[in-house]
């Protein structure tokens, strides 16, 4: 059974490592990401709906937001199904990534502000997309995430057997990755194939591993597990 190296934060690489398995593979989980929840400060407003493009904020919804039939558009399919677990009544989900969701959210007529739970680290194209379309919105920062490399005995139990494959699906994880091959190139030979959520996901990792990339045709899980599993013959 091909190894498959998961680089997910702990719940949702144990969340991945299950798709994963039911697909024939065996994950092996190597966290190299830390969720932090924060408390941003707002002034109450009764805001025309949510905006949300991580599964990572939905917690923070839940929180100060549960029971709002106020429409909550996600960016993808991953996290609408998050939101509705959470019970989120309203939701609406874009293509998986930001410039979607921002089309979604022009495409709608809005009585007041939106807010937009946003982690602390993020590209500003979302939010340049919403002020060109003249959208009002106050973002908040409800969570962050801190990425390390763990420590080499985790890492050696994790490598001890080669993989042959890896899953990317955020910069950090690629940016991690590389540096992971930098340091313990000895536990990554032969280089695994390695499974990008997009093409800037995989803009991320060094020239030396770009023969053995491999790109989701669009940035959600279910169509990067598709990826993988069309590769499964090559992987034996």
């Amino acid at each position: 059974m091909s190894r498959l190296l998961i680089l997910r934060e702990r719940v949702e690489g144990e969340r991945t490592a299950a798709l994963v398995a039911e697909l024939g593979f065996q994950p092996v989980c190597l966290p190299v990401e830390t969720v932090i929840a924060l408390q941003p400060n707002l002034k109450p407003e009764d805001f025309a709906g949510f905006l949300v493009t991580s599964r990572h904020a939905v917690d923070w919804l839940t929180d100060n937001y549960t029971g709002t039939i106020k429409p909550v558009l996600a960016v993808g399919s991953g996290t609408a199904q998050k939101l509705r677990e959470a019970g989120f009544v309203n939701v609406e989900q874009a293509e998986g990534d930001g410039v979607s969701l921002a089309k979604l959210v022009a495409s709608r007529q809005w009585g007041g502000r939106l807010l937009y739970a946003a982690g602390h680290i993020r590209r500003p194209d979302f939010e340049q997309r919403l002020a060109s379309e003249n959208i009002g919105f106050v973002t908040a920062e409800v969570y962050d995430v801190q990425t390390s490399l763990p420590d080499k005995r985790h890492i050696e139990d994790a490598l001890g057997t080669p993989v042959a494959g890896v899953l990317l699906l955020s910069a950090a994880q690629a940016h991690t990755f590389g540096e992971l091959v930098k340091r313990h190139r000895k536990l990554l030979e032969p280089l695994p194939m390695v499974f990008c959520l997009s093409g800037r996901i995989a803009a991320e990792l060094p020239n030396e591993i770009s023969a053995n990339v491999a790109i989701s045709d669009r940035p959600d899980l279910e169509s990067l597990l598709a990826l993988l599993q069309s590769y499964r013959c090559r992987m034996q």
